[in-house]
């Protein structure tokens, strides 16, 4: 039976593009929801379209996947109270533009090869972790993050054993991702700037922007920062852990999954002596972007409503 509530899924990539994504696709649409799934940024052109949809789900984008009016249009959609929903490298997304970074919490930097990695639940009450092992081992990709998504008020539900995986990058300088290490997270409401959170871009006047320049969407947000390999939509744990967070974001009344699940190997399986993946030190975006661990979305490209400038 369909969900009434309507779905937007935009997979829309420009840059790197995830090979899971249609098996991500089809996974989502037999969740039953009444969903569009798109890569046409067109439907961002108007408010008129994007009041269709309670949700929006930006699953694995990467790059600049809208232009300027039409994240203009994104940004009072979610102003409005719009439900988002973030997975896996739609932290690899829109770099420089504040408000999303404000939105979505934190900007991917890096990460190891993919490996077994045993991932820890926080939070054993949500919809999208009440029904997960923990430790919680299979093989996927383990993101790293530019800066700490509890520094906008989100909530963390996974983080990851960091000694059961190998990743020859960490610590990053300062750790600015925070401990326990971030995987997935949400937020109930309006985001909170912290005192020593940076904050390089200008506010200007608008009931969604707080006086400290923070970007406050006052609907629901729910991230995972898992889904790289095509293996990882087919599992059924991680089936209800996205289907859970979706349900979430909608209000949907329901803290179990609607897939039959079984109980899941805790063996845990610590590779040694990785080597660096090729390309893995980079983010996933075009040359010219602002290089992910030095800054946490600077400038906010120009849009229909708003103009932010970027403090050098």
């Amino acid at each position: 039976m369909s969900l009434s509530n309507q779905l937007l899924v935009y997979s829309r990539t420009d840059g790197f593009r995830h090979e899971s994504i249609p098996q991500a696709i089809d996974t989502i649409r037999s969740f039953g929801y009444n969903a569009t799934f798109s890569e046409d940024p067109t439907l961002f052109s108007s408010q008129r379209s994007l009041s269709a949809y309670k949700a929006i789900v930006f699953l694995s984008t990467t790059g600049e996947v809208l232009n300027a009016d039409q994240k203009g249009n994104f940004e009072v959609w979610l102003a409005r109270g719009g439900g988002f929903v973030g997975i896996h490298s739609a932290t690899s997304t829109f770099m420089d533009t504040a408000f999303y970074g404000n939105a979505i919490g934190a900007a991917f930097s890096r990460h190891p090869e993919c490996q077994t990695a045993s991932f820890v639940v926080l939070d054993h009450d949500h919809p999208s972790t009440a029904n997960l092992p923990s430790p919680w081992t299979f093989s996927e990709e383990v993101y790293n993050f530019v800066s700490d998504p509890r520094a906008t008020n989100a909530s963390l539900l996974l983080s990851v054993d960091e000694d059961s995986y190998y990743d020859q990058y960490k610590p990053l300088p300062g750790n600015p991702q925070g401990s326990p290490h971030p995987i997935a997270w949400y937020r109930d409401g309006a985001a909170v700037l912290h005192a020593n959170m940076a904050r390089p871009w200008t506010r200007i006047s608008n009931s969604s922007w707080d006086s400290n320049g923070m970007f406050r969407p006052p609907g629901r947000m729910w991230y995972t920062g898992l889904g790289h390999r095509a293996e990882t939509w087919r599992d059924e744990h991680f089936q209800a852990h996205v289907q859970g967070g979706i349900d979430w974001v909608l209000g949907v009344n329901t803290t179990k999954p609607k897939v039959a699940l079984t109980p899941a190997s805790n063996n845990r399986t610590t590779p040694s002596g990785v080597a660096a993946e090729k390309g893995a030190a980079s983010s996933s975006y075009p040359p010219g972007s602002r290089l992910a661990q030095t800054a946490v979305y600077g400038l906010v490209a120009s849009t229909l409503l708003f103009h932010f400038t970027l403090l050098l």
